[in-house]
């Protein structure tokens, strides 16, 4: 199978690089297809709020392994530090979760999207 990796300039910052894979001919790449399929979910809004505020203070401070909540082969976000009591009173599933690879303090890539 093809792999090719996207920049997400949008996300992207002097800090931290973030990329996504794009699986064989999907014309979508793996983080495109999380944020269409979540963005429009009032149910699992405050979860998908939290998982773009980790990212963007990600941006802000850089990659770091703590950041992210580590689950088998790859990280995951919404990692705990980003996540208040208040939060999981809101939203106790909490099972919204988007896949990285975290190479270095400057480079994600966004690996898969499960819920």
């Amino acid at each position: 199978m093809r792999v090719r990796f996207e920049e997400i300039p949008d996300l992207s910052s002097s800090q931290v690089l973030f990329y996504s894979i794009v699986l064989g001919d999907d014309e979508l790449s793996e983080f495109d297809k999380f944020d269409a399929l979540f963005s429009n979910d009032n149910e699992r809004s405050a979860e998908l709020n939290i998982i773009y505020h980790s990212i963007h203070q990600i941006s802000l401070r850089g990659a770091k392994k703590y950041f992210f909540r580590h689950e088998g082969p790859a990280s995951a976000l919404p990692g705990r530090s980003f996540v208040s009591d208040d939060d999981i009173e809101n939203s106790p599933d909490f099972g919204l979760r988007l896949y990285a690879v975290v190479v270095n303090d400057g480079l994600v890539f966004f690996v898969e999207r499960r819920y």
